[in-house]
């Protein structure tokens, strides 16, 4: 097991400053050291090794493929360059589904991002737009084409997801969108949470996803643009569907997810974005969680 041990130690270096690297690597140390402590134990604890070592080994592969992604790293510097801090001293809004949406009104001098189909809300001019999935584009291509605004599309990178969510080279193209890698595989760690590691420089790897939604990559592009305010609308965190009276109901489950990995990203901008003002308009399942904003 010290082999084990030594390459979680190895990771250590290149992991550096990456926000929730530590508790993870603790957790594979402590894993190695009790896998350690069975194998000199009795045969009746070989189920427990086995478990253990399942869990170290599905570890390390993930954390080597995350932070030595060659494609993220070739590719993301391109894109996204040119976009770092050019919002300095202005105003963003990141605009996403929620049924609140439908009671936005137009803040003066912001900048907007809309996520997936919140472009369609009527009265507002976006800047940018994020997407997660090839279903916008073949229903909506045409619309999407038209909109002068700077689209980006994910690739997702867990199996999982590959063949229904990424859309081809030539839908990407037929709409003017770019591509970005997302970090959407989903590794449990000891404690039932998430491996949850999140960069504040967009240009050296993979965007931050983990299956909650697009709005963290958007966020994620947001903060490397640094503006001094961001605002949330229709970031609602509630099984209330969207808006546009859409009637959907989501998944528990996701929402789960979803309100868990707004409390990760909290942490990570309280500490590499402390001077960006973050607010929720009209929030609901965010309330309380940033500054809060009521529209009236």
């Amino acid at each position: 097991m010290a082999g084990i041990r030594s390459k979680a130690k190895s990771f250590t270096k290149r992991i550096g400053r990456a926000f929730g690297s530590s508790e993870i690597l603790d957790n594979i140390g402590a894993m190695a050291n009790e896998l350690e402590s069975i194998k000199k134990q009795s045969e009746n604890n070989v189920g427990r090794f086995e478990e253990l070592k399942c869990r170290v080994d599905s570890l390390l592969p993930y954390l080597r493929f995350y932070y030595n992604n060659e494609a993220a790293k070739n590719i993301h510097p391109l894109l996204f360059e040119k976009y770092r801090n050019c919002n300095e001293g202005k105003e963003l809004a990141i605009v996403a589904c929620g049924p609140s949406l439908d009671n936005y009104k137009t803040i003066k001098g912001v900048k907007h991002i809309a996520i997936n189909r919140a472009y369609r809300k009527k009265g507002v001019k976006y800047d940018y737009i994020f997407m997660h999935d090839k279903q916008l584009i073949e229903e909506s291509g045409s619309e999407l084409k038209a909109l002068k605004a700077d689209k980006f599309i994910a690739f997702a990178t867990g199996i999982q997801n590959a063949e229904s969510f990424n859309a081809s080279s030539e839908q990407v193209s037929s709409i003017g969108a770019k591509r970005f890698l997302i970090s959407d595989v989903f590794i449990p760690d000891i404690n039932g949470g998430q491996f949850d590691v999140i960069q504040p420089d967009i240009t050296k790897g993979m965007l931050f996803d983990r299956g909650g939604g697009t709005v963290f990559s958007a966020l994620q592009f947001a903060l490397f643009t640094h503006p001094k305010k961001i605002y949330l609308v229709g970031c609602d965190c509630s099984r209330d569907g969207y808006f546009n009276g859409a009637k959907s109901t989501i998944k528990q489950l996701l929402l789960d997810k979803t309100e868990y990995l707004w409390r990760e990203v909290k942490v990570f901008m309280d500490q590499y974005y402390p001077d960006i003002e973050i607010v929720s308009v009209n929030p609901v399942g965010l309330k309380g969680l940033f500054s809060d904003l009521y529209q009236k």
